[in-house]
């Protein structure tokens, strides 16, 4: 169970993932009695399950993020959003792909509906948030980056290309989690249809374990990075050994106070608390 400091100042940020892949992503930022989802592509009695095992409460979230509409990122967002009356924060294409997607069963009510730009930060209670666009073959696709006191965090997921924004926020990141979707060659000699290949492989597709490990190589500043959590793992074209050796061989040369961890498809992973001081998770 997670313990509370007495003052809003000695309270940690915490962070969990309640999955990560094409089953679901979701994530979680607090501090105190201020939280945050990333994403909400998990069943909802699953997540809801998992977020009281870790001690959690409901009443805790405040808002939701989404990083694009692909159903896999949004599953319950709208059924969390009208029970607990959560505003939700994506962009208008992200709003008006979801309201016309007919998988898409139980949508955000159009009144929590909250409307971002990238480029344009805006404040959730103790989190400044600055999201800003990745590319990806959804209407729209965001990431972020997030400060809380002394502490941030960013996220990048769902990216097909790497963008001068995307370097400069992994080179501000402590605490990052970041795509390392597939292996070029498990993906290429593996079982899925050309065009599906070919739709993976494109600049609006998924990053792989070199891009990945290269962006963070040539970006990551030592003196401020505290973790590396490698997102949105393929099931059938990677798998967290080889993530994890192409990227700690790719960063190596940094000599970082941390390696890449995988997160976990399925199950959670956490939590952790971030600090902005070195052995913070």
């Amino acid at each position: 169970m997670l313990q509370q400091s007495s003052t809003l100042f000695d309270l940690p940020v915490d962070f969990a993932c309640f999955g990560s892949g094409s089953s679901g992503n979701c994530y979680y930022l607090r501090q105190g009695d201020c939280g945050l989802l990333i994403d909400a592509g998990v069943g909802e009695r699953r997540f809801k399950k998992a977020f009281m095992d870790y001690g959690f409460n409901m009443a805790q979230i405040k808002a939701i993020l989404l990083t694009h509409e692909h159903l896999d990122h949004t599953r319950c967002a709208g059924r969390l959003s009208k029970k607990n009356n959560l505003p939700v924060y994506s962009t208008a294409s992200v709003f008006t792909s979801m309201r016309h997607n007919p998988v898409i069963h139980n949508n955000v009510p159009a009144a929590n509906e909250q409307t971002i730009q990238h480029g344009t930060p805006f404040q959730i209670g103790p989190f400044c948030i600055e999201p800003f666009k990745v590319p990806h073959d959804s209407s729209d696709n965001t990431g972020y980056f997030i400060t809380c006191g002394n502490v941030n965090f960013c996220l990048i997921t769902d990216c097909g290309s790497l963008t001068p924004d995307i370097c400069h926020y992994v080179s501000r990141a402590q605490h990052l989690v970041v795509e390392a979707n597939y292996d070029r060659d498990m993906l290429q000699n593996g079982p899925y249809p050309e065009y599906l290949k070919l739709r993976i492989l494109s600049k609006n597709g998924h990053m792989d374990n070199a891009v990945c490990g290269n962006l963070l190589r040539e970006n990551l500043t030592p003196s401020l990075i505290r973790n590396i959590w490698l997102c949105h793992l393929s099931q059938e074209n990677n798998t967290p050994e080889k993530a994890l050796a192409t990227v700690n061989e790719a960063i190596a040369p940094l000599h970082l106070p941390c390696k890449a961890v995988p997160l976990h498809r399925i199950e959670p992973t956490g939590p952790f608390v971030l600090r902005s001081e070195q052995n913070s998770a």
